[in-house]
C-alpha cells in the first residue's frame, strides 16, 4: 500500500479511538438562558436582528403561498397523532428534520415552524411573516386563528401562550398605536376576547403575551407585567402583578413561577392570592404547579413537604414539557446526534422517541423551548 493510500487510513484510525468530549453543561446552560433572555426581554438591536431574520426564514421553504396582500397560507401535510403529546423537536442543521406527532419532516419544508411557536394539545400555533397567527392541527391542516394585522410596528415580534388545562391560546398582534391581544379557544374554534394595550412605536415590541393559567392571560409591558381577567373570576379586568424587572417565566395551577423583582399585585388582582415562587426566567413548571423544570433531570417540588422527580435519562442535558404534562429531554448520542426521551411525570420512567442530526448545534422543541 502506497503512503498516499495509508496515511489517510491511519489518520482515520486513530482519530476514531478518541472519545468525543463530553458536552459542557454550563455552556449549554448559558446559551439556552441567553436565548430565552433575548425572547423575553425583545429589546435592541440584537433583537431586531433576531426578529428579521426569523421572518425573512419564515418566508422562505415549501408549502408557504403569498397572497397578494402579506399573510401566507401553507398546504397540508397529512395526518398526525397528538394522543402521547406533539413531542415535537427538530434538528438545528438547515438540512435536517423535524418531528411532530410522530412523523418525520424536512425542517426546510417547515422553516415556519421554530422555538418561538406554542405547542398546545390542539397543535403548534405559530406566526407567517405579516405576523397572523396559525393553527397546525392534528389533521395536518393549516387555519389562520384571527385576521391579518392591518400594520406592523418595526422590529414587531409576536408572541403566544397556552394554558394546560383550558383550550386557550393567548396571542399578540400589531395594530395602530397598540398591541391586541388575542385569546383565542382552539377547541371552540372562535376568538373570545381581545384586549387593546396602548403603546407607540419601540414600545410595542415590549409588549409580550408570558403566560396563560385558569383562563387568565399574563401580559408584560415596558413599565410591568400585567394581568388581563377577560370575565373568568369576575375580579378587575387589568391589574398590575409586578413592576419594571418583574418577569413571570411560568405560571400552573394557580402558581406563578417568578424572576429578577419581587411580585406586586394589586389587591383586587385575581391573582393577589395565587402561590408566587421566586426562580430563573428559563425555568418551567409543571402542570399541576408542584414543580420546577430548570436544566436537569431532576425537577424541584414547589413546596417545603414536596418530594422531587428525578428522571431516569442518561446524560440528558435539554429539557421541556409536552403538550400531555410529560418531559421532553434530549441527550448527545454522539457525534453531532441528538437522542430524545419522552419522560413520564410523577414516576420519571423513559422512553426514546427519536434521533437527529446536530451537526450545526443544540437540538430544537418546537413550541416550547425553555
Amino acid at each position: 500500500m502506497s503512503i498516499e493510500d495509508q496515511l489517510p487510513r491511519t489518520i482515520a484510525e486513530q482519530v476514531g479511538r478518541v472519545p468525543p468530549p463530553l458536552p459542557d453543561v454550563a455552556v449549554v446552560r448559558r446559551r439556552g438562558q441567553a436565548m430565552r433572555r433575548r425572547r423575553a426581554l425583545a429589546v435592541g438591536a440584537a433583537a431586531a436582528v433576531v426578529v428579521s431574520g426569523a421572518f425573512m426564514f419564515a418566508q422562505g421553504g415549501g408549502g408557504a403561498q403569498l397572497r397578494p396582500d402579506g399573510p401566507q397560507q401553507f398546504d397540508p401535510v397529512g395526518q398526525l397523532d397528538y394522543s402521547q403529546g406533539l413531542r415535537a423537536f427538530a434538528s438545528p442543521d438547515d438540512d435536517g428534520q423535524i418531528s411532530l406527532g410522530g412523523r418525520l419532516f424536512p425542517r426546510k419544508g417547515m422553516s415556519y415552524l421554530d422555538t418561538d411557536a406554542t405547542a398546545t394539545p390542539y397543535g403548534v400555533v405559530f406566526f407567517d411573516r405579516a405576523a397572523q397567527a396559525h393553527l397546525l392541527d392534528e389533521t395536518g391542516k393549516d387555519t389562520t386563528l384571527a385576521p391579518a394585522p392591518a400594520g406592523t410596528h418595526a422590529d414587531f415580534r409576536p408572541s403566544s401562550k397556552a394554558d394546560a388545562k383550558l383550550p386557550l391560546v393567548a396571542f399578540t398582534q400589531p395594530g395602530g398605536e397598540a398591541v391586541t391581544v388575542v385569546l383565542h379557544d382552539l377547541r371552540a374554534g372562535r376568538v373570545v376576547d381581545t384586549m387593546r394595550v396602548p403603546c407607540s412605536g419601540s414600545a410595542c415590541r415590549e409588549v409580550v403575551v408570558d403566560a396563560v393559567d385558569r383562563g387568565l392571560v399574563f401580559v408584560r409591558t415596558g413599565d410591568g407585567t400585567y394581568v388581563w381577567d377577560h370575565g373568568v373570576t369576575g375580579k378587575a379586568r387589568w391589574t398590575l402583578v409586578g413592576e419594571g424587572e418583574f418577569g413571570v417565566a411560568d405560571a400552573r395551577n394557580g402558581r406563578i413561577l417568578w424572576s429578577h423583582v419581587a411580585p406586586t399585585p394589586a389587591s383586587n388582582s385575581p391573582v393577589a392570592d395565587w402561590a408566587f415562587t421566586e426562580g430563573e426566567i428559563d425555568a418551567q413548571l409543571s402542570f399541576d404547579g408542584g414543580h420546577v423544570l430548570y436544566w436537569s433531570p431532576t425537577l424541584e417540588p414547589t413546596t417545603p413537604d414536596g418530594q422531587a422527580i428525578t428522571l431516569e435519562v442518561k446524560d440528558a442535558i435539554w429539557f421541556t414539557f409536552d403538550t400531555d404534562g410529560s418531559v421532553l429531554a434530549a441527550a448527545n448520542g454522539g457525534p453531532s446526534v441528538g437522542v430524545f426521551y419522552d419522560c413520564e411525570i410523577p414516576s420519571g420512567s423513559c422512553t426514546e422517541i427519536g434521533e437527529i442530526s446536530t451537526r450545526s448545534g443544540d437540538p430544537m422543541f418546537i413550541g416550547d423551548d425553555m
